[in-house]
């Protein structure tokens, strides 16, 4: 059978040695250890620190004092054999809470572990261990260990490092009358299994917006991006309709794609393409012709 024994609670075990004689009783008595918990917080990642929180009764060993905590907390990033061992401290008096920080510096490139493909100094590809700074890339995978002392086991927590989305045009120059293709990379879509992103585009008069056309653009696993075309006209009037799928421009208009990123939190844009051409438009006079044979 099963023997329930909440954390927390001292466990006792009675024995009843009734040889040799006299009888006697026997007890032996033990806590019954608390487990320890541990969240990993990185949305702060922008800011270049990560928060590590751990929950362990057991670690409030002296409830009058505010504790401080080392040698039970290590973060690491996957593939990486750097690790940073955290110092804890506990959040109030007899609180069993206890938090410590953690400074990153996120390098604005692909994660390949510093195998001499970064674009960066000697210093940020041979980061070292306990030096107090994780050095890390878009797409790196971060995870917290907490080894928990009673009971001896482990409880992990871990944190991905989003990527930055980009948001470009196709091609750097355009005929206006053909299609535009608008296109968007974001890994962080990818791993979330998103097939489709909308973006918008704008046409601008100095910085007024003339014409507003959403745009979705789809993914394609052959080239990891998602890309959607939207056809576009030159205005002659000066008169634009926002919303009917087709940008207007007009000449010396400019144009501006905006996508919204969601992780990091962050609007990226791209500018109009450098050679927006026109074609040649045949305009017809209301006036009726007149020959050189016309008498006036």
């Amino acid at each position: 059978g099963a023997f329930y024994a909440p954390q927390g609670s001292v466990l006792t075990v009675n024995y009843l040695d009734s040889r040799p004689l006299p009888s006697r009783n026997l007890s032996f008595s033990a806590d019954v250890s608390h487990v320890g918990l541990i969240l990993l917080d990185c949305s702060t990642f922008l800011s270049n620190y990560c928060t590590i929180t751990v929950y362990d009764q057991d670690l409030n060993t002296q409830p009058q004092v505010a504790e401080t905590v080392t040698n039970h907390v290590v973060v690491y990033k996957s593939g990486s054999s750097e690790m940073e061992a955290i110092t804890l401290q506990e959040i109030a008096l007899d609180k069993q809470t206890f938090t410590g920080t953690l400074r990153l510096k996120v390098l604005n490139v692909p994660d390949c572990n510093c195998r001499n493909c970064l674009p960066c100094s000697g210093a940020d590809c041979c980061a070292s261990s306990n030096d107090g700074t994780l050095f890390v890339a878009q797409g790196s995978s971060i995870q917290a260990v907490y080894y928990d002392s009673s009971p001896h086991q482990t409880a992990s927590s871990s944190f991905s490092i989003p990527t930055n989305g980009t948001i470009s045009f196709s091609s750097s120059s355009y005929v206006v009358g053909n299609p535009f293709t608008l296109i968007v990379t974001d890994a962080d879509l990818i791993v979330a299994n998103i097939l489709s992103v909308t973006v918008t585009l704008q046409s601008l008069q100095g910085t007024t917006v003339k014409d507003e056309e959403q745009v979705t653009l789809t993914y394609s696993s052959t080239t990891r991006q998602f890309a959607g075309v939207i056809n576009s006209v030159g205005s002659l009037t000066g008169a634009f309709s926002s919303g009917n799928g087709v940008i207007e421009i007009s000449k010396g208009n400019s144009l501006i794609a905006k996508y919204q990123d969601q992780n990091p939190s962050m609007l990226v844009t791209a500018q109009s393409p450098s050679a927006l051409q026109f074609r040649g438009v045949l305009g017809v006079s209301p006036y009726p012709l007149i020959s050189s044979n016309d008498v006036l």
